[in-house]
């Protein structure tokens, strides 16, 4: 015992060098044996266990190796007319593991699948007396009695209840080998940490974990659950990444106003408007007639609401459209007749564009 205490303190002290990150948690444990021979037809054998690890990236951040250790129980009460079986394994596992990640670094879910090799410790315990340490006695009624189910006991006999504190040891203590397959997932929290969401199985050497052996199967064991790793080093890829921006004054840039317009570029909807431009609460230019043309470029700022205009603010006139359409077609003496018939009902812009296109200047 001293010697493998020994042996895994210098593990811990080699890789606690080199480790890059270290992992806690918590998880439900329950085991498949000769008490149990499913582990999944008494959900109240599930009890609890405690994780801790130190872990270093390998394989280009593609896997992990860690050394840890697993502290819980296993406990099973078995209870009917003619067997009274029950028992509490105290468990201790020091362990080894590998760990493979199936997906990139740079995605916030990665799911993974692990395997290793662990030393396990282990202490069973009965509950035979209850806390006054009177055993014991199961009766063909169901009940429990302080005696044995005689025909002269049966007036002076005391009803028990089990108060499952598993006082007794059972002189069943050791040690075996472990081999835990691990499937999982990595989801991640922040730059340097992640939260490890996973179910093992342990194929165990020994059938000694309940103390009971009745087959020739060895004991299994198996956990559910999740522990929080932190990452102390400062290589991971979001690091990397954003190196370059290390020296940037943030806050600078985050009250800037590149075009002058009194709106910050962060919350500035329009942020290229020209110079001495009236703007609104969002940085766009004033569009007082909304009409989709600001007032610095709208040629007639007092549109009408709903009419249509043009890229000038403009209201679209038939008329200026059926000019252009002529001149499109080639036909120049039909546009100045035209132009000339309506040219008192159009505005000064429409005047000046028209006899520009038609070369009447």
């Amino acid at each position: 015992m001293k010697k493998l205490i020994f042996i895994l303190v210098m593990l811990i002290n080699s890789v606690a060098a080199l480790a890059q990150q270290v992992s806690a948690g918590a998880a439900f444990m329950t085991y498949k044996g000769d008490l149990n021979p499913s582990r999944s037809n008494n959900p109240f054998s599930w009890k609890p266990a405690y994780s801790f690890a130190l872990e270093k990236r390998i394989l280009n951040e593609k896997a992990d190796i860690s050394l840890g250790i697993v502290s819980g129980i296993i406990m099973y009460a078995e209870q009917s007319i003619n067997i009274n079986r029950n028992f509490k394994t105290n468990i201790l596992q020091p362990e080894i593991s590998f760990r493979y990640i199936l997906a990139n670094e740079k995605l916030n879910a990665r799911p993974y699948l692990g395997a290793g090799v662990a030393y396990t410790l282990y202490k069973t315990y009965y509950d035979l007396a209850d806390e006054n340490s009177n055993l014991y006695f199961y009766w063909s009624d169901g009940s429990i009695r302080d005696r044995e189910e005689l025909p002269g006991n049966t007036i002076e006999a005391k009803t028990l209840y089990q108060d499952y504190k598993y006082e007794t040891f059972s002189g069943n203590e050791g040690g075996a080998l472990l081999f835990p397959l691990t499937a999982g997932a990595l989801l991640r929290t922040g730059n340097k940490t992640e939260i490890n969401m996973y179910f093992r199985y342990c194929l165990s050497t020994t059938d000694q974990l309940d103390s009971y052996v009745i087959t020739s199967k060895k004991d299994r064991l198996y956990l559910v659950g999740a522990s929080f790793i932190f990452r102390f080093d400062k290589k991971s890829y979001l690091y990397e990444e954003n190196k370059n921006y290390r020296n940037v004054n943030h806050k600078a840039i985050s009250s800037e106003d590149a075009d002058k317009d009194g709106v910050i570029d962060f919350d500035d909807a329009c942020p290229n408007t020209p110079n001495g431009v009236k703007v609104d609460i969002k940085g766009c230019p004033v569009d007082s007639d909304t009409d989709g043309i600001p007032d610095y470029l709208d040629e007639e700022p007092n549109t009408t609401q709903g009419i249509k205009v043009d890229a000038k603010g403009r209201t679209l006139n038939e008329d200026v459209i059926l000019i252009k359409n002529l001149l499109y077609n080639d036909k120049h003496s039909e546009a100045v007749a035209h132009y000339k018939k309506i040219e008192s009902t159009l505005s000064e812009s429409y005047k000046k564009e028209l006899r520009q296109l038609l070369n009447m200047d």
